[in-house]
C-alpha cells in the first residue's frame, strides 16, 4: 500500500492525545510466542516507548470517554499514513513523522455502536515501529475495544492497550492488553487497566446500566 503524508495532527486528535512518545529504541524485534504475529519480515524494528496522557481506572471511566464500545474482528490492514507530531505544522530536518496504520473491523458485538464495520486508527506499521505496550493488529484477531471517534469518522481505542481487551470465545471473558503476554512494555509504572477474566455479559450490563443513568 502506498504511504499517505498528512501534515495535519488534527485530523486524529483522539490518537494525539492517547499518546505522548518520549523516545524511540531502534532494537531488533523479539518475533517470539508472546508477540503478535503481524511483526512483518525479520529484521530490525523500532520499539517506540510512550507514556500516556490518561489512566483509566475502571469500565465506568472508559465509557465516559467513548463513542463506541463493543467485540470486533480484525479484517485487515486498509491503509498507511504518516502524521508530524502535535504542534508542528511541517516537517523540517529533525522532525520525525508518526507513522499510522488503519484497520477495518467487523463489528460483532456492538454495545455502543452505529454501524456493522469501524476503522480503527493505530500507531505504528507492522515490521517497521510499533508501542511496545500497544502492539499492532493482525488479521482475524478479536477484541473488545472503548473507542473516540476521530474527525474523519475514524475510530482510536481509548489509552492505548487501556481500551483495549483480549476475548476468550471459550469461556466468553475479556482481560486487559497491558498485562498480557501481547504487551512488550517493561514500564511497571505505566498505567494501565489490570483486569482479568471479566464475564463479558456483566461487562455489557454494567455499560447498559451506566448508559441509562
Amino acid at each position: 500500500m502506498k504511504t499517505k503524508k498528512s501534515e495535519r495532527a488534527a485530523k486524529y486528535p483522539a490518537l494525539i492525545l492517547g499518546a505522548a512518545l518520549t523516545f524511540m529504541l531502534g532494537i531488533s524485534a523479539c518475533h517470539g510466542g508472546n508477540s503478535p504475529e503481524n511483526t512483518g519480515d525479520s529484521g530490525t524494528e523500532t520499539i517506540m516507548q510512550t507514556s500516556w496522557a490518561h489512566s483509566y481506572s475502571n469500565i465506568s471511566e472508559l465509557d465516559k470517554s467513548s463513542d463506541f464500545i463493543g467485540l470486533v474482528e480484525i479484517i485487515g490492514e486498509l491503509r498507511f499514513e504518516e502524521i508530524l507530531p502535535d504542534g508542528v505544522a511541517q516537517k523540517t530536518e529533525g522532525v520525525y513523522t508518526i507513522p499510522l496504520t488503519v484497520y477495518s473491523a467487523k463489528v460483532l458485538d456492538g454495545i455502543v455502536s452505529d454501524s456493522d464495520t469501524i476503522e480503527i486508527v493505530m500507531t505504528g506499521k507492522a515490521g517497521e515501529v510499533q508501542i511496545a505496550d500497544d502492539p499492532l493488529m493482525s488479521a482475524g484477531e478479536k477484541w473488545f475495544i472503548f473507542a473516540a471517534k476521530n474527525d474523519d469518522g475514524t475510530c482510536t481505542i481509548l489509552g492505548g492497550p487501556q481500551g483495549r481487551f483480549i476475548y476468550y470465545r471459550d469461556s466468553d471473558t475479556i482481560s486487559s492488553l497491558k498485562y498480557s503476554a501481547y504487551s512488550r512494555s517493561e514500564l511497571e509504572s505505566e498505567p494501565g487497566l489490570q483486569m482479568t477474566d471479566l464475564k463479558l455479559s456483566e461487562v455489557k450490563a454494567e455499560i447498559a446500566g451506566l448508559r441509562s443513568k
